[in-house]
């Protein structure tokens, strides 16, 4: 029975995941003026995340889910971009507090699904293409990936121990 989540759990990750969606639909329903406040979205997925990893993927997927509903646009940034560093900042954080190893390992994670952005799906994720040669425009990805995961693993700190305290 370990492995299940209890009810308060859910509820907490439904309302997470909530927020998250408020966050990453704010440039839908107001204006692109908003875009930036988009990033705020991945923290409530970190919090969950930081719980537990089941209640982590149950925000990132019901945040995404609900974001695709009203802009599919949103929600493949929410997905490849916000919701994943959130998840994978979170359940490394979960798993260990080494802070260069949690960079490391969002900074790859956040490098595949901004490779899978721009490869597959030919979106221009930075509104440019990046320069080079594949090799060096993914060293120029991970770079780039390791240090805002780096960042935004502070930030997200910050917020996830001010409200657990708050709980």
């Amino acid at each position: 029975m370990g492995d299940f989540m209890d009810t308060r759990q859910i509820v907490f990750g439904g309302f997470l995941a909530l927020i998250s969606w408020l966050f990453q639909l704010l440039p839908v329903v107001f204006s692109e003026i908003f875009v930036f406040i988009t990033i705020l979205s991945a923290i409530p997925v970190y919090i969950g995340s930081r719980i537990g990893s089941k209640i982590g993927v149950m925000v990132y997927i019901v945040a995404g889910f609900l974001v695709s509903v009203l802009s599919v646009h949103e929600g493949l940034f929410f997905f490849f971009t916000n919701g994943i560093v959130g998840l994978t900042l979170g359940i490394a954080r979960y798993y260990t507090t080494k802070k260069f190893y949690i960079g490391l390992i969002s900074g790859a994670f956040l490098t595949i699904s901004l490779s899978i952005m721009i490869y597959l799906f030919d979106i221009l994720v930075f509104g440019t293409d990046i320069p080079g040669s594949i090799p060096v425009q993914l060293a120029i990805l991970f770079g780039f990936s390791f240090i805002y995961c780096s960042m935004f693993n502070i930030l997200s700190d910050f917020i996830y121990k001010r409200v657990i305290e708050k709980l």
